[in-house]
């Protein structure tokens, strides 16, 4: 934990030497303490692009206790207290991202994205994921930052992190 924390003040302190430096440099000077979203942000989603909408679907409700919000024949919007997850299938370019096109990973052993849950004992939830049926990667480990984690795959190979600080 104190490993994070140090690289967390040394990132903050080189975005401000950064924030500092561009506007000695006759561009406009940005304050790291504010943003605009501050005042608008209403929430933040997880959007995954999926093989198979059903498979993944089930994954998330079944071990994660996420509930089906939305459900359209290319889209699943899928909810849990504080978290928004959608699944959608393959998305070709569109005029809001034309160069743009949305696809699940191409290798599962390469995953772009690492989803994270927070827990207060990672060997209780691990158990009790295990007794569902979820197979994990490994047993819970310590790694060297500290802390307790275990990491599972879903049907499209995005990392599900369970950690404990």
């Amino acid at each position: 934990m104190k490993r994070r924390a140090n690289f967390t003040i040394a990132l903050s302190a080189a975005l401000g030497l950064a924030a500092l430096a561009s506007g000695a440099a006759g561009q406009a000077q940005v304050r790291i303490d504010t943003n605009p979203l501050d005042q608008h942000q209403i929430g933040f989603s997880t959007l995954l692009t999926v093989r198979d909408l059903s498979a993944s679907e089930a994954f998330y409700v079944r071990y994660f206790g996420f509930r089906v919000i939305e459900r359209l024949q290319t889209l699943r919007r899928l909810e849990r207290p504080g978290i928004s997850l959608y699944l959608i299938t393959e998305s070709p370019p569109t005029s809001d991202k034309p160069p743009v096109t949305l696809a699940p990973p191409a290798l599962r052993a390469r995953p772009p994205v690492n989803l994270i849950f927070h827990v207060s004992d990672v060997r209780a939830t691990h158990k009790a994921l295990v007794s569902l049926g979820l197979q994990f990667l490994a047993p819970p480990q310590q790694p060297a930052w500290g802390g307790w984690r275990c990491l599972a795959q879903d049907p499209d190979g995005y990392l599900i992190e369970i950690e404990q600080s």
